[in-house]
């Protein structure tokens, strides 16, 4: 996680794009798994480095812009790992604090991503 800092946000949500298109399955598969319950398998070394950039992630929220935050909702949901969907529901509530601020364009891809993660983040 010590490498993780050497890393600004842009940089961050570029890797979580790579993963996206990497290991990600599109949101009609990815739903499918979120609601029957069935995953794809991430490799551990993918679930590792999401992990150690959440505290980072987590840190930043308040300074991220809606299209950053878009960014990252839709790269994770798109992985999917259990990393990736537990910071969904962070994501959701400062979406919500600050969803008057966003640009429109970042809000519609928020509000189209976010209500489908588990435990409806935009309920």
């Amino acid at each position: 996680s010590d490498r993780i800092d050497v890393f600004d946000v842009d940089d961050l949500a570029s890797i979580m794009i790579s993963l996206a298109k990497c290991y990600g399955q599109g949101h009609h598969s990815r739903l499918h798994g979120l609601h029957s319950g069935i995953q794809a398998a991430v490799p551990q070394e993918i679930e590792d480095f999401v992990h150690a950039c959440q505290p980072r992630i987590f840190n930043e929220m308040p300074n991220l812009s809606g299209d950053q935050l878009s960014v990252f909702t839709a790269a994770l949901m798109s992985v999917g790992s259990p990393s990736c969907l537990a910071m969904l529901e962070p994501i959701g509530e400062e979406v919500r604090r600050r969803e008057h601020k966003f640009e429109t364009g970042a809000l519609l891809l928020l509000v189209r991503d976010l209500p489908w993660a588990k435990g409806g983040v935009c309920d």
